[in-house]
């Protein structure tokens, strides 16, 4: 999609790939709060944070009703909602806003 608005309006690519930017650091700074204890299973949060495939991960650990570690600060369900938050505080939100204030910009066919 960055790469759909880029040719057309590069203010609105600059905006999409800035929200990626911030919502990934912010997903990082919780991925360490929770797993800073722990490089390989930080890692491994960023490595799916970077992916796009954290949520489902997370999804993953509330449907199977996963155990919190020792090492855990949140269990699997509020970790899922603090990425989600993350996510429409970073993500959603904004792009709302820059459909709004960019209406001339088709938006992508798939």
């Amino acid at each position: 999609m960055i790469f759909f608005y880029w040719h057309r309006d590069r203010v609105a690519a600059l905006a999409l790939l800035s929200m990626l930017v911030v919502s990934c650091i912010l997903q990082i700074v919780v991925a360490f709060v929770q797993h800073g204890k722990r490089p390989k299973d930080f890692i491994f949060a960023v490595f799916t944070i970077i992916t796009g495939t954290k949520v489902g991960f997370d999804a993953y650990r509330v449907a199977s009703a996963a155990t919190t570690a020792e090492h855990h600060t949140f269990d699997p369900k509020f970790q899922l909602v603090i990425t989600k938050a993350i996510e429409m505080f970073s993500e959603g939100i904004p792009g709302c806003v820059l459909r709004e204030l960019h209406p001339h910009v088709p938006a992508p066919s798939l």
